[in-house]
Protein backbone atom coordinates (compact mmCIF):
# COMPACT_ATOMS: atom_id res chain seq x y z
CA UNK A 1 0.00 0.00 0.00
CA UNK A 2 2.80 2.44 0.84
CA UNK A 3 4.41 2.04 -2.59
CA UNK A 4 1.08 2.79 -4.26
CA UNK A 5 0.53 5.81 -2.03
CA UNK A 6 3.96 7.24 -2.84
CA UNK A 7 3.43 6.72 -6.56
CA UNK A 8 0.06 8.44 -6.78
CA UNK A 9 1.06 11.44 -4.69
CA UNK A 10 3.95 12.20 -7.09
CA UNK A 11 2.00 12.28 -10.35
CA UNK A 12 1.72 15.79 -11.76
CA UNK A 13 -1.78 15.24 -13.24
CA UNK A 14 -4.25 12.43 -13.44
CA UNK A 15 -5.42 10.99 -16.70
CA UNK A 16 -8.76 11.83 -18.26
CA UNK A 17 -10.99 8.78 -18.36
CA UNK A 18 -12.19 7.47 -21.68
CA UNK A 19 -15.74 8.91 -22.01
CA UNK A 20 -16.84 5.93 -24.13
CA UNK A 21 -16.34 3.61 -21.18
CA UNK A 22 -19.73 2.67 -19.75
CA UNK A 23 -20.25 2.30 -16.02
CA UNK A 24 -22.15 -0.59 -14.57
CA UNK A 25 -23.91 1.84 -12.18
CA UNK A 26 -25.12 4.21 -10.69
CA UNK A 27 -26.93 1.75 -8.55
CA UNK A 28 -26.81 -0.65 -5.74
CA UNK A 29 -23.07 -1.22 -5.34
CA UNK A 30 -22.79 -4.45 -3.41
CA UNK A 31 -25.74 -3.97 -1.07
CA UNK A 32 -28.63 -6.33 -0.68
CA UNK A 33 -32.17 -5.29 -1.55
CA UNK A 34 -33.61 -3.14 1.22
CA UNK A 35 -30.21 -2.34 2.73
CA UNK A 36 -29.40 1.33 3.24
CA UNK A 37 -26.97 2.84 0.73
CA UNK A 38 -23.49 3.53 2.05
CA UNK A 39 -21.61 6.78 1.51
CA UNK A 40 -17.98 7.53 2.25
CA UNK A 41 -17.54 11.21 3.14
CA UNK A 42 -13.97 12.51 2.88
CA UNK A 43 -13.77 16.10 4.10
CA UNK A 44 -10.89 17.78 5.96
CA UNK A 45 -13.04 20.45 7.65
CA UNK A 46 -14.61 18.85 10.74
CA UNK A 47 -17.76 21.02 10.93
CA UNK A 48 -18.60 20.39 7.26
CA UNK A 49 -17.79 16.66 7.57
CA UNK A 50 -20.07 16.37 10.62
CA UNK A 51 -22.88 18.29 8.92
CA UNK A 52 -22.72 16.12 5.78
CA UNK A 53 -22.67 12.99 7.93
CA UNK A 54 -25.77 14.08 9.89
CA UNK A 55 -27.62 15.07 6.71
CA UNK A 56 -26.96 11.80 4.94
CA UNK A 57 -27.66 9.66 8.01
CA UNK A 58 -30.90 11.61 8.43
CA UNK A 59 -31.78 10.61 4.87
CA UNK A 60 -31.36 6.93 5.79
CA UNK A 61 -27.84 6.32 4.52
CA UNK A 62 -24.97 4.53 6.22
CA UNK A 63 -22.10 7.01 6.41
CA UNK A 64 -18.40 6.57 7.07
CA UNK A 65 -16.53 9.85 7.45
CA UNK A 66 -12.81 10.50 7.10
CA UNK A 67 -10.70 13.64 7.22
CA UNK A 68 -7.97 13.06 4.63
CA UNK A 69 -7.13 11.30 1.39
CA UNK A 70 -4.61 8.88 2.85
CA UNK A 71 -7.18 7.65 5.35
CA UNK A 72 -9.60 7.28 2.42
CA UNK A 73 -7.09 5.14 0.50
CA UNK A 74 -6.60 2.89 3.52
CA UNK A 75 -10.35 2.68 4.15
CA UNK A 76 -11.11 1.80 0.51
CA UNK A 77 -8.35 -0.79 0.51
CA UNK A 78 -9.63 -2.52 3.67
CA UNK A 79 -13.40 -1.96 3.75
CA UNK A 80 -16.49 -3.03 1.84
CA UNK A 81 -17.36 -1.00 -1.20
CA UNK A 82 -19.35 2.16 -0.52
CA UNK A 83 -22.13 3.02 -2.92
CA UNK A 84 -20.87 6.59 -3.34
CA UNK A 85 -17.91 8.81 -2.43
CA UNK A 86 -18.50 12.42 -1.38
CA UNK A 87 -15.05 13.96 -1.72
CA UNK A 88 -13.59 17.27 -0.57
CA UNK A 89 -11.68 18.64 -3.58
CA UNK A 90 -9.12 20.41 -1.36
CA UNK A 91 -7.76 17.57 0.74
CA UNK A 92 -4.51 17.81 2.67
CA UNK A 93 -1.82 15.10 2.32
CA UNK A 94 -2.88 13.86 -1.11
CA UNK A 95 -4.00 15.55 -4.28
CA UNK A 96 -7.65 14.95 -5.11
CA UNK A 97 -6.95 14.12 -8.74
CA UNK A 98 -4.43 11.48 -7.62
CA UNK A 99 -7.03 9.90 -5.35
CA UNK A 100 -9.58 9.87 -8.18
CA UNK A 101 -6.98 8.37 -10.52
CA UNK A 102 -6.31 5.56 -8.03
CA UNK A 103 -10.04 4.91 -7.61
CA UNK A 104 -10.71 4.82 -11.34
CA UNK A 105 -7.69 2.56 -11.97
CA UNK A 106 -8.94 -0.06 -9.49
CA UNK A 107 -11.62 -2.39 -10.84
CA UNK A 108 -13.34 -2.49 -7.42
CA UNK A 109 -13.98 1.27 -7.48
CA UNK A 110 -13.89 2.36 -11.11
CA UNK A 111 -17.67 2.66 -11.41
CA UNK A 112 -18.36 4.09 -7.94
CA UNK A 113 -20.10 7.47 -8.23
CA UNK A 114 -17.92 10.31 -6.93
CA UNK A 115 -19.26 13.75 -6.05
CA UNK A 116 -16.63 16.44 -5.51
CA UNK A 117 -17.23 19.20 -2.97
CA UNK A 118 -15.57 22.36 -4.31
CA UNK A 119 -15.11 25.75 -2.67
CA UNK A 120 -16.82 27.30 -5.69
CA UNK A 121 -18.20 26.22 -9.03
CA UNK A 122 -15.46 28.09 -10.86
CA UNK A 123 -15.38 26.77 -14.40
CA UNK A 124 -11.72 25.74 -14.27
CA UNK A 125 -12.12 23.67 -11.10
CA UNK A 126 -15.30 21.99 -12.34
CA UNK A 127 -13.73 21.10 -15.68
CA UNK A 128 -10.66 19.76 -13.88
CA UNK A 129 -12.71 17.68 -11.43
CA UNK A 130 -14.97 16.25 -14.15
CA UNK A 131 -11.95 15.57 -16.36
CA UNK A 132 -10.36 13.62 -13.52
CA UNK A 133 -13.38 11.34 -13.34
CA UNK A 134 -15.82 12.71 -10.79
CA UNK A 135 -19.48 12.35 -11.65
CA UNK A 136 -20.77 15.62 -10.21
CA UNK A 137 -19.61 18.73 -8.37
CA UNK A 138 -21.26 20.69 -5.59
CA UNK A 139 -20.08 23.97 -4.13
CA UNK A 140 -19.71 24.65 -0.44
CA UNK A 141 -21.64 26.27 1.12
CA UNK A 142 -24.65 24.40 -0.21
CA UNK A 143 -28.31 23.98 0.58
CA UNK A 144 -28.54 20.84 2.76
CA UNK A 145 -31.63 19.50 0.98
CA UNK A 146 -29.96 19.99 -2.38
CA UNK A 147 -26.86 18.02 -1.29
CA UNK A 148 -29.04 15.09 -0.22
CA UNK A 149 -30.93 15.31 -3.52
CA UNK A 150 -27.69 15.17 -5.53
CA UNK A 151 -26.38 12.20 -3.53
CA UNK A 152 -29.67 10.31 -3.91
CA UNK A 153 -29.62 10.99 -7.66
CA UNK A 154 -26.28 9.17 -7.98
CA UNK A 155 -27.21 6.21 -5.80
Amino acid sequence: MQDTLENITRRPWSRVRDPSRKRSRPGSGGRATGESPSVLVVEHRAPLRQMMTRLLEGAGMQVSALDDGRAALDWLHDSPEPDLLLLDWALPLIRDDALIDWIRDDARWDDMPVIAVLDSLDGVEVVHALGCGVDACVASPFDPAWLVEVVVRYL
